[in-house]
């Protein structure tokens, strides 16, 4: 199934704004203000090791946020379907696949 340019941007945009959900969640976790700081190192490690999944976490969702920014920035310049690197096609199955890609296949595998 081939997507028209159209439907890929609905759907970067619409991951997008999952993301951005995603990351205001970590950020309200991380910033709450009932931490176990007043209990034993066990609880303030289980504490710091989920602050660190959810460092992880944001990181991951702004680099993919990032990708999708590009991904809709070479749909307006109309250069989405192009390899970045080889400036070939990149195939519409792997766009499907990998909205966000800006690589072809081949450029990706080497």
């Amino acid at each position: 199934m081939t997507l028209s340019t159209k439907e890929q941007r609905q759907l970067l945009l619409t991951r997008k704004l999952e993301l951005l959900s995603r990351r205001t969640a970590i950020h309200d976790d991380v910033s709450q203000k009932n931490r176990p700081d007043e209990h034993g190192g066990e609880e303030q490690a289980v504490a710091k090791n989920n602050d660190d999944v959810l460092d992880s976490l944001d990181l991951a969702a702004k680099a993919e946020i990032e990708r999708i920014d590009g991904a809709l920035q070479r749909i307006e310049n109309g250069t989405y379907t192009e390899c970045t690197n080889c400036g070939k096609h990149i195939n519409p199955e792997r766009l499907h696949a990998v909205p966000d890609a800006d690589l072809c296949i081949e450029c990706a595998s080497g």
